[in-house]
Order: structure tokens, then C-alpha cells, then sequence
């Protein structure tokens, strides 16, 4: 035995290993267990276990760590490498799937797991994402919804979709509108046929009507009877009816709302056709070229306008009109004797006498030849007292006839014989 050594061994100097100092134990969460160790500096109480804390030298002896790798988080498992030498803060995961949940979030608001639904097992990052009508994102991808495209035409079914955000109403889908169909999808060409051939929600934006459909012609005239076609949706086809030269015919064959406009003549009415005017107005009638005395105006009218001794006074006979010369024994188809329209009723045989008469010849019958011959040539008489009314047959003494005596004269004589006249008038 060594001189000065007793019994009990010497202390124990706890060399410190400067590899095995850790400057931030006070996060250690693990308790130092064991017999009390005399010291004299806090890296001589060190035991190199970063998990329970950083041991210190107190009043002579050293002092257990307190570990505190608790990060404050109340959704986190906290936790300690002791191979690492650091704490461990990770994020649950309830449905075992390997991924922590993406709800658990650090300080700065930054999830601390990927998965986007903990509790299930089907919905984590690599699974397979699936076209779905409950619309879940089974990887954990808003970005991805099956790429679905049954109709290979490089745009994916409209009914694959994500929530935006999870659990919102709205979602994120594809942008093929009909899965089914080649030719509808987004960037082609807009159909006017009833459908969203360019998946933009919208049906047959710039189209106007329904190829092979008509409708009424919406000109006026001829051409209203007609129908246009629609041709691709955006147009329709000219007028079935189409307009031509107006011609008078009273129909509006140039479709432009008027009848025959620059075709008519002015007239006015000639019921009787004797070329003098009634004193109605002005109509507009279409000429007729047989008849070019009247300015080509049709049967019963005339191009004379109605003035002051002009206007027919009777447009119902054609002998009574203004500057009428001849004398009439009946009365017009308007019930007068006034034909030459100035008003008044003239009489035509007057009571003046020619100064020839029968009785004044002598008695002989060459006399009376004579007297006979000069009567008819003169105008004659009325051998009543003044002219009869128009229209009145009376007797007029215009013959002398020699009379041998017998039954009729006693004697030879020259003798007046009046004829049966009407008066005319005008």
C-alpha cells in the first residue's frame, strides 16, 4: 500500500471534455439522476447527455440540469436526439401515415407537417391524387385533381376538382366543360349550336340566330312576304323576295316603305270625261300613255285642275260643262237645264218673230209657196203668248201651207201650220 493512501480511493477528478460542453443545455429537457459529485467549475459536473439539461456546480457540488426542449407549441410532441444533440419538434400524426398534420403550425404561422388531412389515411402527400365527386385532394396537392381527360383533347374534366382553401366552398377544377367531347374545350371554336363549345360559360356568345332557322323578312313592301336564313349563326341570308324597279302598280316593289314613289301623275276627278274637272282634290293615280290629251291621266279624271270657269258644274254628264254652245230639250243627269255652268238657265228659242207670216201672203198659191219658204228659213215663232219653260213642248209656227177651199177653208187660202217643239235651254 502506497504511503498516504487509506482505505477510501481519492476523488474522483472529473476531467471536462470541451467536445461534450453545450452552451445551449438550458432547452434540455431530460433530469440528471445519481450521487452528488464535489466540484469546484459547472463543466466538471458536465455528463455529456445534451437531453437532460446542462449540469451545474452549486455550493461545492454539482447540480442536475433542467431539460426544456418544449418549443412553446401546444400542438407539437417535443422531444430530444441524444445522438444529435438537439430537440425535436415535430407535428402529429394522428392517422399514422407518416406525415404530421398540416394544421399544426409554428410561430410564424408556418405548418410544421405536410399532411392536409390527419385524419384520414387515404389523404397525405404521395398518395395518388383521384378524380372524385366529393372533390378531395387525396395528395395533398390543390394543384393536381386526376388528370382526367376521357376525350383526349389535352384538357382535363371540369368535374375533377379541389377545395380552395380545404373545406371552402370553392374549388379548383379542370377546364374541360364536356369531358365527352373532342371538339368542346377550352380555346375552340365558338358553334352557334346551342352549346359552350369554348368552355368560357357562355353559350353562343356572337351568334344571333340558329343556323337553317328563318325568319320574316324585316323590309317593308313586296319583300315583307319574303324570309332570310341564318346562314353560320352570325348572319342571315338576303331577303327570299328581293326588291325590284318601281313600277306603278300600287304595291312597294322596291321595298323601301313607299308606293310607287316617282311613278304617279297628278289628276283630278272627270267622272263625266268631258275634260273639265270636279272640284274635289288632287289624287295621285298612275298614268296611263293611251290617253296623252289629258296628261296621260287614267279614265275619269283629267289633268285640268278645277278653277274659276273650269270646274265641271255637273261631272255626271258630259254635255253640261263651262263654255257649253249647244241648247238641250231634257234636263242633265244632275236634274237642270244649266249646261254651260254659268248659273242660270238659258232658253234657246226665243218669241221673237221672223216678220214672215202666212196670213200676210196673197191669195195665191205661189204666194204662199213663197211665204212658206222664207218661214223655214227663218227661226220662226211661238204661236203662244211668249216662250214655253225649258223642257216644254208648245206649238211653233215655222210652215205655210197652201189650203184649196172644201172642208178645211172655205175658200182658197194660205194657212199657218204649226209643229209640236220642246224649248231647249243651256
Amino acid at each position: 500500500m502506497l504511503a498516504g493512501l487509506g482505505c477510501n480511493p481519492p476523488p474522483v477528478v472529473v476531467e471536462p471534455d470541451a467536445a461534450r460542453v453545450r452552451r445551449d443545455a438550458a432547452t434540455d429537457a431530460a433530469n440528471d439522476t445519481g450521487p452528488a459529485v464535489h466540484c469546484s467549475r459547472d463543466d466538471e459536473c458536465d455528463d455529456g447527455v445534451f437531453c437532460n439539461g446542462a449540469e451545474t456546480c452549486t455550493a461545492g457540488v454539482c447540480a442536475p440540469g433542467t431539460s426544456s426542449c418544449d418549443d412553446g407549441i401546444a400542438c407539437t410532441i417535443d422531444g430530444c436526439n441524444v445522438d444529435s444533440d438537439v430537440c425535436t419538434h415535430v407535428a402529429p400524426d394522428m392517422d399514422g401515415d407518416g406525415y404530421g398534420d398540416a394544421d399544426c403550425l409554428d410561430r410564424r404561422g408556418v405548418p410544421t407537417g405536410e399532411d392536409c388531412d390527419d385524419t384520414d389515411v387515404h389523404r397525405a402527400p404521395g398518395n395518388v391524387e383521384v378524380c372524385d365527386a366529393a372533390n378531395l385532394d387525396e395528395d395533398c396537392n390543390l394543384a393536381t385533381r386526376g388528370n382526367r381527360d376521357d376525350d383526349g383533347d389535352g384538357f382535363e374534366d371540369h368535374l375533377c376538382c379541389n377545395p380552395i382553401p380545404v373545406g371552402s366552398l370553392a374549388l379548383n377544377c379542370g377546364n374541360d366543360c364536356d369531358d365527352g367531347e373532342d371538339g368542346v374545350r377550352p380555346a375552340a371554336q365558338e358553334l352557334c349550336d346551342g352549346v359552350d363549345n369554348n368552355c368560357n360559360a357562355v353559350i353562343d356568345e356572337g351568334c344571333i340566330c340558329t343556323p337553317g332557322t328563318t325568319r320574316p323578312c324585316p323590309r317593308a313592301g313586296e319583300c315583307a312576304a319574303g324570309v332570310e336564313t341564318c346562314v353560320d349563326g352570325r348572319a342571315y341570308s338576303d331577303c327570299s323576295i328581293a326588291p325590284i324597279a318601281e313600277t306603278c302598280n300600287g304595291l312597294d316593289d322596291n321595298c323601301n316603305g313607299l308606293i310607287d314613289e316617282m311613278q304617279t301623275v297628278t289628276c283630278y276627278r272627270d267622272f263625266d270625261e268631258d275634260t273639265f274637272p270636279d272640284d274635289g282634290d288632287p289624287v295621285a293615280v298612275c298614268p296611263d300613255p293611251a290617253r296623252p290629251s289629258v296628261g296621260s291621266c287614267p279614265r275619269l279624271t283629267t289633268n285640268v285642275a278645277p278653277a274659276p270657269g273650269v270646274t265641271d258644274c255637273c261631272d255626271f254628264d258630259p254635255r253640261a260643262h263651262p263654255g257649253q254652245t249647244s241648247f238641250f230639250s231634257s234636263v242633265n243627269t244632275c236634274g237642270g237645264f244649266d249646261f254651260d255652268c254659268d248659273g242660270v238657265e238659258t232658253i234657246g228659242l226665243t218669241a221673237e218673230q221672223s216678220g214672215i207670216n202666212c196670213s200676210a201672203a196673197s191669195l195665191s198659191e205661189a204666194r204662199c209657196t213663197a211665204a212658206d219658204m222664207a218661214v223655214g228659213a227663218a227661226p220662226g215663232f211661238w204661236s203662244e203668248e211668249g216662250p214655253p219653260p225649258c223642257g216644254v213642248s208648245s206649238l211653233w209656227l215655222a210652215d205655210c201651207r197652201w189650203l184649196i177651199g172644201g172642208v178645211e177653208a172655205p175658200v182658197d187660202t194660205c194657212f199657218p201650220v204649226p209643229s209640236s217643239r220642246i224649248q231647249r235651254c243651256r
